[in-house]
């Protein structure tokens, strides 16, 4: 998000750079990012395991690695939509009419832009990001497959190949508690940002 609102100075060299950054992570597949990690850091240059977790037994340190390219890879295209939906509504922000009177009245762009144009550009961001992390919850399987990593998908998928109807009801019912969990805390952010939402 960060990254997404510095980018908010249309037409500069780091809002090219975002744009076309962020253009590439949202448009590649999740599962071909993850098989370029593993082909750079593991394949060649040996840095991290490229998987199987039951390879490694007991041993935190190495499951703590098997996360890292996994985590990577999901949160790439994630992070580059949330970049994009930051830039847009910064630069909607920018152009309305209370930010041109803020700044005629004497306030800095510094204190404009942090205090005001960043937290009522908030909104559409907190929402996507809601439905963004909804989304993982639940369409993680390309990664786990990728990597060897068990998971809530992996184990949805394999419970509907084999007919096993507990586990899958059980899966479902967990995505869905998690999922609605998440709204509300969207619901309640909405408010804090927003004291317009409260009454």
């Amino acid at each position: 998000m960060p990254w997404g609102a510095l980018a908010a100075r249309k037409g500069g060299w780091f809002d090219s750079v975002t744009s076309v950054l962020t253009s590439i992570g949202v448009a590649l597949p999740v599962f071909v990012f993850g098989s370029l990690l593993v082909l750079l850091f593991s394949l060649r240059l040996g840095l991290l395991p490229a998987g199987g977790f039951t390879e490694w037994g007991d041993d935190p340190g190495r499951h703590a690695q098997l996360l890292i390219m996994p985590a990577i890879a999901l949160a790439v295209g994630f992070a580059s939509t949330v970049a994009r939906m930051t830039r847009s509504a910064v630069l909607e922000m920018l152009h309305q009419d209370w930010v041109r009177t803020a700044r005629s009245l004497g306030l800095s762009r510094r204190t404009v832009f942090r205090k005001y144009v960043l937290r009522n550009s908030l909104n559409p961001v907190v929402t996507t990001v809601g439905i963004g992390v909804g989304t993982l919850l639940g369409s993680t399987v390309l990664v786990e497959k990728v990597f060897s990593y068990p998971g809530l998908s992996s184990l949805l998928v394999d419970a509907v190949t084999a007919r096993d109807y507990p586990v899958v009801q059980g899966v479902v019912i967990t995505i869905a508690v998690l999922f609605v969990s998440i709204n509300i805390i969207v619901d309640v952010l909405y408010g804090v940002l927003d004291p317009r939402v409260r009454r």
